[in-house]
C-alpha cells in the first residue's frame, strides 16, 4: 500500500449493478440509528414503517481543493438524493439510510464523480422465539493509508481516499434443550470490498454455538461457547481460527456477577497449518443502577490478552462512556465510528435503548444542529492482513437547554497478527500504527429555528519511524436554520491543517447547503 502515490483505484467492475441491487434491498428492508433523552425507560415506539426522501444540495468554495502545498481555489457542487427509513414491526426491525452524491468541479471537470453513503440493519423474527435473520450494510469513505494525505469530506481530491462498501447476513437459530439449557446457533456471512488497488478485499465466514444452564438456585450458572472463523483476503491467504470454551459465572448479588472460562482455540497467524493452544479467562459484570453499568471480560492467549472493558453511565443531562479493548480483528485501523451518525448513534445508546426510537432522535439532532449525517469522524485506513488492536475510546456529551457540548477522545495501536501474509499495506513498512482522535462539537440555538455550532478536531498517526507520522487538524463553524416546515440551510466556514512529511498543507474553505425534507 503506497501512502499518497496516487496510486489507481479498482476499475468499475460489471457487479455494479448488484451491488446497486443490494444497496436497494437494503433501502426495502432498513437500517442505522441515533440520540438522546433523559428519561430511565423508554416507550416502545409503535409498529410503523416511516420512509423520508431528501435532497441536499451544498456549494463549497476552497481554496486548496487538491491539498496539497501550492493550493489550487476550486467551486464544487454536491448534490445528495437520500432516504432514510424506520422500520419497526411485529417481525421487522431495523432502520436504513442512503445517500448518493454527484460530485461536480467548475474548473476540474475531470475529477468529477459520485460517492455512496449507507448504513443500514434489519432484524427479522421469521419463526417465534426461534429463527431470526439479521442483515446490515455500509458504505463510507476510508483513507487508504494511515500515512498519507487525509481529508476531511468528500469534495477534496485525494487519491489517498477510497469507498470500502461491507455487507453482511447472518441467520441464528435459538431455544431450549428441556429444561436443562438454552442453545443459541449462528452463522454470519459479510464481504467488504476496499474500492482500490492498493488494499485487499476479503470475505469472512463464522459459525457459534452457545450452550447455557443454571445450577442449583440460580446463582451459578455455566456456559459453553464453540466458535470457528476463516478470513479470505484476496491479495493475501486465508486465515482461520477458532475457540471452544466452557465458563461458570456466580450472582454475588442480582447487580454483580464474576465468571471464569477456560478451554482450547486454535490458528494458522503464524504458521500455514491451524496449531492448538490452551486459553483460559474472566469476567465480571456490574449494574449499580439503571443508568450505571460496568463490563470487563479478560482472555489469556498464546500470542498475547484480549480483553473488553466497557462503562456507562448517564445522568440527567450527561452522558458517559468509555472502553478499552484488545482483540483480533480482520480489519486492524478500520474508522470504529464512521460517520458522525455513528457516533451519536453510539453514544447514545444507554439513554436510548430502541434503536428506531434513538435513530429518530439522532436525526432530529444532527438535523437541528446542521451536522451532516454522513460526515466522516475518523476515517481509519486499510489494512489487508489479520491484526491485533488496542483501541481506548472516551465520550462525554453535555445535553442543556440550549446548548449541547460533545467530547470524544480514542487512542489505538494495530500491530499485524499475521507474519506469513504476502499482502502489501502499511504493516508491512511499519508493524504497529498508532493514532490518536481528538475532537470536541459545540452547539448552541440561538432561537427554536437557528443554532451555532462550532467543531474541531484532531487526529495524529505515528508508525515506528519518524517519518511515519501525519497529524490532521480542523476547524468548522457553522450556522443552521430552517426554512420552512421541510427544509434546513446551513453556511460554514472551515480551516484545516495537516503535518505530514511527504505532503503538508492547509486549506480554508466556505460552505452552504440547503436541505429538504421531501
Amino acid at each position: 500500500m503506497g501512502m499518497d502515490t496516487g496510486m489507481d483505484k479498482k476499475p468499475p467492475t460489471k457487479h455494479r449493478p448488484v451491488r446497486t441491487a443490494v444497496m436497494m434491498l437494503g433501502v426495502a428492508l432498513a437500517a442505522p440509528l441515533v440520540a438522546a433523552q433523559s428519561t430511565e425507560k423508554s416507550v416502545e415506539p409503535k409498529q410503523s414503517i416511516a420512509v423520508v426522501p431528501r435532497i441536499t444540495i451544498t456549494e463549497t468554495w476552497t481554496d486548496n481543493v487538491r491539498l496539497n502545498r501550492t493550493g489550487q481555489s476550486e467551486l464544487i457542487t454536491e448534490v445528495s438524493p437520500g432516504i432514510h427509513v424506520d422500520l419497526n414491526k411485529a417481525r421487522a426491525k431495523g432502520s436504513l439510510d442512503y445517500a448518493i452524491s454527484g460530485i461536480a468541479y467548475a474548473n476540474s471537470t475531470a475529477a468529477n464523480r459520485h460517492a455512496n453513503a449507507l448504513s443500514s440493519t434489519l432484524q427479522f423474527e421469521a419463526i417465534d422465539d426461534t429463527l431470526f435473520l439479521d442483515v446490515a450494510g455500509s458504505i463510507a469513505q476510508q483513507a487508504i493509508s494511515a500515512f498519507g494525505s487525509q481529508s476531511v469530506d468528500n469534495t477534496s481530491i485525494n487519491a489517498n481516499r477510497t469507498e470500502v462498501s461491507t455487507y453482511r447476513v447472518s441467520p441464528s437459530l435459538q431455544g431450549h434443550l428441556s429444561d436443562v439449557a438454552t442453545y443459541s446457533a449462528r452463522y454470519s456471512h459479510s464481504t467488504t470490498s476496499s474500492g482500490t488497488a492498493a488494499a485487499s478485499d476479503n470475505a469472512a465466514n463464522e459459525l457459534s454455538l452457545d450452550f447455557k444452564g443454571d445450577i442449583g438456585a440460580k446463582r451459578l450458572s455455566w456456559r459453553a461457547d464453540i466458535k470457528n472463523q476463516d478470513v479470505h483476503y484476496n491479495t493475501g491467504r486465508t486465515v482461520e481460527y477458532g475457540t471452544a470454551l466452557l465458563g461458570l459465572a456466580f450472582a454475588i448479588t442480582q447487580r454483580f456477577n464474576v465468571s471464569a472460562q477456560t478451554g482450547i482455540e486454535s490458528n494458522n497467524f503464524t504458521t500455514p497449518n491451524r496449531e492448538s493452544s490452551a486459553v483460559n479467562g474472566a469476567g465480571l459484570a456490574w449494574k449499580p443502577m439503571e443508568s450505571t453499568k460496568l463490563l470487563a471480560v479478560l482472555l489469556h492467549h498464546s500470542y498475547g490478552d484480549t480483553y473488553k472493558l466497557d462503562f456507562d453511565h448517564r445522568t440527567a443531562r450527561t452522558v458517559w462512556h468509555y472502553s478499552d479493548t484488545k482483540q483480533v480483528t480482520p480489519t486492524p485501523g478500520a474508522g470504529s465510528r464512521g460517520t458522525a451518525y455513528d457516533l451519536y448513534f453510539s453514544q447514545f445508546a444507554t439513554t436510548e435503548p430502541d434503536p428506531i426510537a434513538r435513530a429518530q432522535l439522532v436525526n432530529a439532532y444532527l438535523q437541528t444542529y446542521g451536522i451532516s449525517p454522513g460526515a466522516i469522524v475518523n476515517t481509519g485506513f486499510a489494512a489487508s492482513s489479520m491484526g491485533l488492536e488496542h483501541r481506548q475510546q472516551l465520550s462525554l456529551a453535555l445535553l442543556g437547554v440550549r446548548d449541547t457540548i460533545t467530547l470524544f477522545a480514542e487512542q489505538s495501536e494495530s500491530n499485524r497478527l499475521d507474519t506469513l501474509t504476502t499482502a502489501i499495506d502499511d504493516f508491512t513498512a511499519s508493524p504497529t500504527i498508532r493514532q490518536q482522535a481528538l475532537s470536541g462539537n459545540f452547539s448552541h440555538r440561538l432561537t427554536p429555528d437557528y443554532s451555532l455550532g462550532l467543531l474541531i478536531s484532531q487526529i495524529t498517526t505515528t508508525g515506528t519511524t519518524s517519518t511515519q507520522s501525519t497529524t490532521l487538524r480542523a476547524a468548522k463553524l457553522s450556522l443552521t436554520g430552517k426554512i420552512g416546515k421541510k427544509a434546513t440551510a446551513t453556511f460554514g466556514l472551515r480551516r484545516v491543517d495537516s503535518e505530514n512529511s511527504v505532503n503538508p498543507y492547509s486549506e480554508s474553505a466556505v460552505t452552504a447547503s440547503l436541505n429538504l425534507q421531501l
